[in-house]
């Protein structure tokens, strides 16, 4: 999963047409001992993808800043960031375990969204209400885990979540995000049925996988260009530590 995600950070990095050194922020979320260790690690995954980021020596000179709580105490520094990255808990059981729905966060990152930074949500990040973030998140990253929109499911979930081995499919081959990728097998906890907008010329597909008992491929990594210049991505995956040291 390494190239996965150097793959997609670079994306990004390149909407950006200044040649200095690129500004990555990386906000991981607080380790609340809700899920076993090996999962949901946020600090120690984001400190791995720290050092993959710095020690790349076929990535542009970039700049890495990591934070814990998933905020800066200093929330200026994102004014100068190229991609935000954000690993954390989701907004299911209580919205202010998001990050971006404490205080005025939400005016913070609009305001990075406006100037064309890039952003990339992972796994239980996705899972937001659909206001005030989740019709924001499709406009930043494409689409979002809508646990609000399905009377029939006992939470309300219209988006799922399954844990299952599957060999996953690139439906975009030629993207620089798969560019060297080949379909590779995962044991994963995966999030399906993600809300995407009808219609979205700006979406690319990156991974699709089989779900048991679903007939069509779910859609579990995509990413956008965005009109203001920038650009996002959303990965459902990120359950599992060990799914980094794979290949692919």
């Amino acid at each position: 999963m390494r190239r996965f995600f150097l793959s997609l950070i670079v994306l990004i990095l390149c909407s950006s047409g200044n040649a200095e050194p690129k500004k990555i922020v990386l906000l991981s979320g607080h380790v609340d001992g809700s899920h076993p260790p090996g999962t949901h690690e946020y600090v120690k995954d984001f400190s791995l993808l720290k050092h993959w980021l710095e020690t790349s020596p076929n990535l542009p000179e970039v700049e890495v800043e990591q934070y814990l709580m998933g905020w800066p105490e200093d929330p200026s520094t994102l004014d100068e960031a190229d991609t935000i990255f954000l690993f954390s808990n989701g907004a299911d059981r209580n919205p202010e375990d998001h990050p971006f729905l404490v205080g005025d966060r939400l005016e913070v990152i609009q305001k990075q969204m406006n100037r064309g930074c890039g952003l990339g949500v992972l796994h239980w990040s996705t899972i937001v209400p659909n206001e005030p973030l989740g019709h924001k998140f499709l406009d930043w990253i494409g689409g979002y885990f809508d646990c609000q929109s399905d009377p029939s499911h006992p939470n309300g979930w219209y988006s799922r979540i399954t844990l299952e081995e599957t060999t996953t499919d690139l439906p975009s081959p030629t993207h620089p995000i798969s560019n060297g990728m080949k379909p590779f097998r995962l044991n994963e906890e995966y999030y399906y049925r993600i809300r995407f907008q009808e219609g979205d010329d700006r979406l690319t597909k990156i991974l699709n996988t089989p779900i048991n008992g679903v007939d069509d491929l779910q859609t579990v990594a995509w990413a956008v260009d965005r009109g203001d210049g920038g650009r996002g991505f959303g990965f459902t995956g990120g359950h599992f530590s060990h799914n980094l040291f794979l290949s692919g």
